[in-house]
């Protein structure tokens, strides 16, 4: 996998993190949060999964 597409992967799960948490997820399944905290331990901070998904 070249790096523009582990950009186009990472860019897709972080839409699909932010569609998650506003859709309310989250207190369905604990395992979105800690998908959540895997982008943030990868750089991704949740304001910026937000605006990414935008």
């Amino acid at each position: 996998m070249n790096e523009t597409q582990k950009r186009e992967v990472e860019h897709e799960i972080v839409q699909i993190v932010a569609r998650a948490r506003d859709e309310g997820w989250y207190e369905d399944n604990p395992g979105w949060a800690r998908l959540d905290q895997s982008l943030i331990a990868l750089g991704y901070a949740p304001r910026h999964a937000e605006a990414m998904s935008r």
